[in-house]
């Protein structure tokens, strides 16, 4: 549905939401929200958006407990300057494709520790508590 509406324009979607009985629903502030993403969405490109349906899916098919724990760093993320967070997300996903024993040699590894502030170090430990 994401897709959908951010394919509309700005009138449509905006239409479109208010006759959608689950979104006059919410609180106007989860509203406003939801248009401010929705609009940022829209004017991504492909390969951003194919990026962000992906992550979607992977936190999706997550069990309830481990997308808690995302949702919990995520703000952490958040924080982080743009170029940090693309280190941090090159390192995760390389984390992602280890066991858990190489990510735990990986976390005590003096490159990994060099390469990562001490709080960076922390968030990606707790996203990859995530991981199985």
């Amino acid at each position: 549905m994401f897709d959908a509406l951010a394919k509309m324009s700005p009138e449509e979607r905006n239409k479109a939401l208010d006759s959608d009985p689950h979104f006059t629903r919410l609180p106007p502030e989860r509203q406003a929200q939801m248009r401010d993403r929705l609009e940022r969405y829209s004017a991504m490109t492909p390969e951003q958006r194919q990026q962000m349906r992906d992550r979607f899916d992977i936190v999706n098919g997550m069990p309830p407990q481990n997308r808690d724990r995302i949702r919990e760093v995520f703000p952490r993320w958040r924080q982080l300057p743009a170029e940090r967070q693309q280190a941090m997300r090159e390192e995760f996903h390389s984390l992602s494709r280890m066991s858990a024993t190489d990510r735990e040699k990986r976390f005590a590894d003096p490159e990994f520790q060099k390469a990562f502030a001490p709080r960076e170090q922390q968030l990606l430990k707790d996203l990859a508590g995530s991981l199985r």
